[in-house]
């Protein structure tokens, strides 16, 4: 509901251009996912997003997720996302939006470049993503309920696993590619000396957001740096996603249409 309401001022304020910073973003919500995408354009109502490939034990569970006007609110109640209410989605009805990628992007956050751009113009800015087109399940000690069901758990410990279940296509079903690289390739290391709080125009992949939106090249006051200087990804400690699944999940199994 934050994220609909955060739209929903940006619809009243008229906002017509977007840049989506998925740089620190390593994966998240299935739902969540896929209510974005009709935020940012709102006009494929019931169409086909993602196309979500099961193992060969759970074929029956194959299909697309399809876009929808509602989102689903979840809350955590005894620390499992729960079901609350459906809220009708704000879009900003879009047809181009920018979004800013790193070797840190990746799940979910691939999943909405992957399937929005079918839709709409999506340019990417930044580095390589992970490649990780794949998502998961949680499973409980459930097995009367083919592990799935909370409720129906096994009360004798706090475990829960959290496996690879699906891997995730595009509405039309394209092969994924090893990893996204971007449209406007930008190594951020080359100002590693000057990094700057996100929304600052001297952050060098907003900087090339806002050329593309204006066409014109802004001018900024960030000191010149060396770069001779090598910054690797391995050089730098790695950020972790802040949801406990590590990348893309599905809150309800059986919601899988």
């Amino acid at each position: 509901d934050e994220l609909n309401a955060a739209f929903a001022k940006m619809q009243s304020d008229g906002i017509n251009e977007l840049v989506l910073d998925l740089r620190y973003n390593g994966g998240g919500s299935l739902e969540t996912a896929v209510a974005l995408a009709q935020m940012i354009n709102g006009s494929f109502t019931n169409k086909p997003y993602a196309y979500l490939d099961f193992n060969a034990k759970h074929n029956s569970n194959d299909g697309f997720e399809n876009l929808s006007d509602k989102v689903r609110v979840f809350n955590l109640v005894d620390n499992e996302p729960t079901f609350q209410r459906n809220e009708s989605i704000n879009s900003l009805s879009l047809t181009k939006i920018y979004v800013l990628v790193s070797f840190q992007t990746a799940s979910a956050s691939e999943l909405t470049i992957q399937c929005l751009k079918k839709y709409i113009s999506v340019i990417t800015i930044g580095e390589d993503t992970v490649g990780k087109f794949v998502g998961s399940n949680t499973l409980y000690d459930s097995p009367t309920s083919n592990y799935t069901s909370y409720a129906n758990r096994s009360t004798k410990h706090q475990w829960q696993l959290q496996p690879i279940t699906f891997t995730y296509y595009n509405k039309d079903k394209d092969v994924n590619p090893a990893k996204i690289v971007p449209n406007h390739e930008i190594n951020p290391y080359s100002t590693f000396l000057n990094l700057v709080e996100f929304g600052n125009v001297k952050d060098p992949c907003l900087k090339k957001a806002l050329e593309l939106i204006t066409g014109q090249t802004l001018r900024t006051n960030t000191q010149n740096t060396n770069t001779s200087l090598s910054f690797r990804n391995n050089n730098l400690a790695s950020f972790n996603p802040t949801n406990a699944a590590k990348g893309l999940y599905i809150e309800d199994f059986k919601s899988l249409k």
